[in-house]
């Protein structure tokens, strides 16, 4: 009997606690997917939005590229010659019809409409001349217009006729594309949600039912963005972003989802999850009454044993546990639980990877940054220097000078090592036989490190090409060296052996950030004292070093991290505290052969010359300098702070201009942006472009078009590059020079 009554109990809390739990499911089940549904809608919207971004964009450059070709059409420019507003009205319906646009407007040479047609009917020109001058007093060349109740995106396009070089506006072209219905209806059915445009009370909808444009207009105001919304009966998600903004008229777009057609799929889930529910419970009652007596049965026997137990029966027997299941589940448990272990250290090891690379990535565009601004004030203070070293008297002003030299010079060094660190250098990438490259560095490398240190150097036959810059290379292996030089003062062995890697995936995920492909591999080993793992973790970063005050800087290993990175390699290094270090760097295999290896004949002294030089440099130290040197050389200079300002000066000197020498970047206007305009008008300009930051240097550059100067430059550099493009043959228009 007190058998039954303890299972009966048990029996009871365990339908409870089904139905409860059940019950509770359902609910929890109901409300999670209903937030995941809005949640899924809100970001739907979020993209939908973002997507319209995209089309807008695109449809903006299609507009850019439609006027452009309009303008440029002979029928147009000779219209447009006429300067008749008659003849032009009658001609403006055939070039909107092939113009394939929605809207088109064309107005003489002072902005004054001659003509404004639409796809649907002529627009008022005293309208389309309110709109034109609005857009004029906005500076604009891509704008919104609302004429007559139509909404329009329109772009300007000025009429150009003349011979090249002299080039002539004779009108003003303004096309576009028409947001309607139909515009909505299109751009909704790619979405698959409803779309609402709206400008002041203007409401332009994908939703047939223009009743609920009333409604529509009082809905969106005042409503923080996301919202929900009651449109009629049914329940609707949306979002807004304003497309464009000016004083008295705003344009933005809202995306519409119904929230209950998104979740009519609950009512059928909620019949299934009932069934469920009811089916868990009755097996719920099945299942605790097995469990119950499974439970009852064994504490009976306990019952019993501990009853006989106080009768001092100690002789009672219990029917055998089994352990068996116990014994698996705990070692499951057991193997969870190490895996658990294992899987947290392994992400707390990822995470400290990831901030370390985020650290390093920071430091490296702070370092940069700040080697960048001091390119320009250590080419202000060598070209001085020099300059002053030329104009010394006495020998005390030399030696002065030959000390601002020497500290300019080591500036220059640790300025350059900032930009390798940063992966912003100036390189001069080319195929290398990197077995070549070493071999030759071999012949100075005993010599580097001492002869207390056994160099020896094991090349792989057939070693693939990479591309690099040779002189990088070897300053990794330089730094290399040293760093392994230090780590033995008592001598020991320094090895560097190259070979061919294929990494695959499984063993490039051993390796993170590395990507799987065909590697030439760079290992430099030595005997020295190695590192322990606190110190592995901070080599690579800047001014980070173990060596004594005074006997190392810290840019060692954090240059040779960043010429690896900038060459697309990766780098690992091994060490143990006792039992020496291993570096390991991955270079890309590239298909090209590797260029031949010529012995370099020496320049011949720049000349200088009378040519004209076009000088264009923001700052102003480095323009009086370079202006200074070239007077010195015997050109003649013309002078601008600015691109802006170099058209201007170039428009006003009628001679021939020989060369143009630029800084890269500048405020208003690019280098690379003043030498394609100057250009169109000076077709045979040759350019000089002045930088010592690769990340603008390099970017979006062709060959033939210019040559570079990195800064900080000499004066003899300088001349010699100027003497180079000016007057010998066969100069390749991509080098670079410093």
């Amino acid at each position: 009997m007190s058998a039954f009554r303890l299972r009966f109990k048990i029996l009871l809390a365990l339908i409870a606690v089904s139905a409860g739990l059940t019950c509770g499911t359902l609910a929890v089940v109901r409300y999670t997917v209903q937030n995941r549904v809005r949640e899924t809608v809100w970001q739907e919207l979020q993209s939908s939005v973002r997507t319209y971004r995209s089309f807008q964009k695109l449809q903006e450059e299609s507009l850019v590229r439609s006027a452009e070709l309009l303008a440029g059409l002979p029928t147009v420019r000779a219209l447009m010659s006429t300067q008749d507003p008659s003849t032009i009205r009658d001609a403006a319906g055939g070039i909107l019809k092939e113009s394939g646009g929605d809207i088109l407007v064309l107005a003489d040479r002072r902005g004054m409409v001659c003509s404004a047609e639409s796809s649907r009917s002529r627009i008022d020109p005293n309208v389309a001349q309110y709109l034109l001058n609005h857009t004029f007093e906005k500076g604009a060349t891509r704008d919104w217009w609302l004429a007559e109740g139509r909404l329009y995106q329109i772009v300007t396009q000025p009429v150009e006729f003349g011979q090249r070089g002299q080039n002539t506006v004779i009108g003003i072209l303004v096309t576009g594309h028409e947001i309607d219905q139909k515009a909505a209806q299109r751009f909704s059915s790619v979405i698959g949600n409803d779309v609402v445009f709206r400008t002041g009370g203007y409401v332009i909808s994908s939703r047939p039912d223009p009743a609920e444009r009333p409604d529509l207009l009082s809905l969106l105001d005042s409503r923080e963005n996301p919202f929900e919304m009651e449109l009629g009966k049914e329940r609707f998600l949306a979002d807004t972003e304003k497309l464009y903004g000016s004083p008295g008229f705003d344009i933005s777009i809202t995306v519409l989802k119904s929230f209950d057609q998104a979740t009519a799929f609950l009512s059928e889930l909620n019949r299934v999850l009932i069934a469920l529910g009811l089916i868990a419970i009755l097996s719920g009652a099945l299942l605790g009454y097995l469990i119950s007596d499974s439970i009852t049965q064994p504490l009976g026997s306990l019952v019993q044993g501990v009853q006989a137990l106080e009768k001092g029966d100690f002789h009672f027997s219990l029917a055998a546990a089994r352990k068996d299941e116990v014994g698996m589940v705990a070692a499951a448990f057991d193997r969870m639980r190490q895996s658990l272990r294992q899987g947290q250290e392994e992400q707390k090891q990822l995470e400290q990877q990831l901030r370390q690379a985020h650290k390093m990535e920071a430091v490296g565009r702070l370092a940069g940054g700040v080697a960048h601004d001091f390119n320009n004030l250590l080419t202000i203070i060598r070209g001085h220097a020099d300059l002053l070293s030329e104009r010394s008297e006495t020998d005390a002003q030399r030696k002065s000078v030959e000390q601002i030299q020497k500290a300019a010079s080591r500036a220059v060094g640790m300025t350059r090592q900032l930009l390798a660190f940063s992966r912003m250098q100036v390189l001069q990438p080319r195929v290398v036989d990197l077995n070549a490259v070493i071999a030759e560095l071999g012949k100075m490398l005993p010599r580097l490190i001492g002869e207390h240190i056994e160099y020896s150097f094991s090349p792989q036959p057939e070693l693939f090409a990479v591309q690099a810059d040779p002189g990088q290379i070897e300053q990794v292996l330089m730094n290399l060296a040293v760093n392994a030089r230090d780590a033995m003062p008592d001598g020991g062995k320094l090895q560097v052996r190259t070979g061919n890697a294929e990494i695959g995936p499984e063993e490039a995920a051993r390796r993170p950030s590395m990507t799987p492909g065909s590697y030439a591999l760079i290992s430099v080993s030595d005997t020295g004292h190695g590192m322990d793992e606190e110190t592995k973790a901070h080599i690579f970063e800047p001014f980070f070093t173990t060596k004594e005050i005074g006997k190392g800087t810290g840019l060692g290993l954090a240059t040779v991290y960043g010429i690896v990175k900038q060459s697309r390699g990766f780098i690992w290094v091994e060490s143990k505290q006792g039992q020496g270090t291993a570096f390991e760097i991955f270079l890309p295999r590239t298909a090209e052969a590797p260029s031949s290896v010529t012995s370099e004949t020496p320049a011949a002294a720049a000349r200088g010359g009378s040519e004209t030089i076009l000088l264009v440099e923001d700052e102003a130290g480095v323009r009086e300098l370079a202006h200074e040197f070239l007077k010195a050389a015997g050109y003649k200079v013309l002078e601008a702070r600015d691109g802006a300002e170099a058209l201007e000066v170039a428009a006003r000197y009628s001679g021939s201009i020989e060369l143009l020498l630029t800084d890269m970047v500048m405020p208003r206007m690019s280098g690379k942006e003043l030498m394609r305009t100057l250009r169109e008008e000076r077709p045979g300009l040759k350019v000089v472009m002045m930088s010592g930051y690769s990340e603008f240097s390099a970017d979006g550059k062709s060959e033939a078009e210019f040559v570079s100067l990195a800064k900080p430059f000499s004066m003899a550099s300088l001349v010699e590059t100027l003497d180079e493009v000016l007057h010998r043959t066969g100069v390749p228009e991509d080098a670079v020079k410093s």
